[in-house]
Formats: C-alpha cells, sequence, structure tokens
C-alpha cells in the first residue's frame, strides 16, 4: 500500500508547481524509495485544519470525551471511535474500507483522525459529542 503524503499547500506557476525546500525533500526521499518512480497524484482545496493547543477545538473534544468517559465508565479510545463514526453523519471525514467476509464483500466507514480534519468538520464532532451527552444527560463543563 502506498501512503498518502499531504503538502499544506503547493503554488502554481505556470505548468509547474512549486514546493518548499522541505516538501521537496520530503518528496524525494519517498519517491526514492518505491520500486518503480511513478506515483499519482491527487489535488483538492486547501482547508484551514482544526484548531489545536489550549481554548482549542481539539482541546474541546477531548476535554467533552474524557467527561462522558468518565461519567459512562466507558474507554477513552473506545469512546471516542463511537463518536468520530456517529459525527460521520455530520460531515466527519472517513475511509471505506472493503473487506470479504463468508465470500461477500462488505463496505465498511472507518473514521479518520482529527490530524486531517477542517475546523468544520470538527465542528460537527463537537456537535456530535454535545448531542450525545445530552442523550445520556450529562452536564459537559468547558475546560479552563
Amino acid at each position: 500500500m502506498i501512503p498518502k503524503i499531504y503538502f499544506p499547500a503547493a503554488k502554481l506557476e505556470g505548468d509547474r508547481i512549486m514546493l518548499t525546500d522541505h516538501d521537496k525533500d520530503m518528496l524525494r526521499k519517498w519517491v526514492k524509495g518505491l520500486p518503480a518512480p511513478y506515483f499519482g497524484i491527487t489535488f483538492q482545496k486547501p482547508f484551514r485544519p482544526r484548531t489545536t493547543g489550549p481554548k482549542s477545538q481539539s482541546h474541546r473534544a477531548n476535554g467533552f470525551i474524557q467527561q462522558i468517559a468518565i461519567h459512562t465508565g466507558m474507554d477513552f479510545d473506545d469512546l471516542k471511535m463511537v463518536l468520530k463514526y456517529r459525527a460521520i453523519s455530520r460531515g466527519w471525514p472517513f475511509q471505506t474500507v472493503e473487506e470479504s467476509i463468508g465470500g461477500v464483500l462488505h463496505e465498511f466507514k472507518l473514521p479518520k483522525s482529527e490530524t486531517v480534519a477542517s475546523v468544520h468538520e470538527c465542528k460537527a464532532l463537537i456537535e456530535t459529542i454535545e448531542q450525545y451527552a445530552a442523550e445520556l444527560g450529562i452536564l459537559l463543563v468547558e475546560g479552563e
């Protein structure tokens, strides 16, 4: 399986894609390790990644998940995966995984990591977390 490499942004000049020196070095090292010098490129519009650090989306989501985990006795990581799965319907990013079970091909939606989430996708996760807590009657408290 070929790994995906993400460059935060690239500039287009004429028929050339301009990358930073760091990105060029990463790409050269990756291509050097391939069995053949061929690879595919996917273009997409850049997005604003979720916020991190104190008082961020990431901090808020993880703090809320921790509070729910304490109240329910669920494992933090298991609960986080369940909530990400529920957030797919609101726009959380996912990949489709195919698996053959008993000779029948099944497709599964696998929620992606927060590291690839935009601010809008993380907002969908936070809304899902807040709804889940409300369904359980848990009052969430904002972190300091």
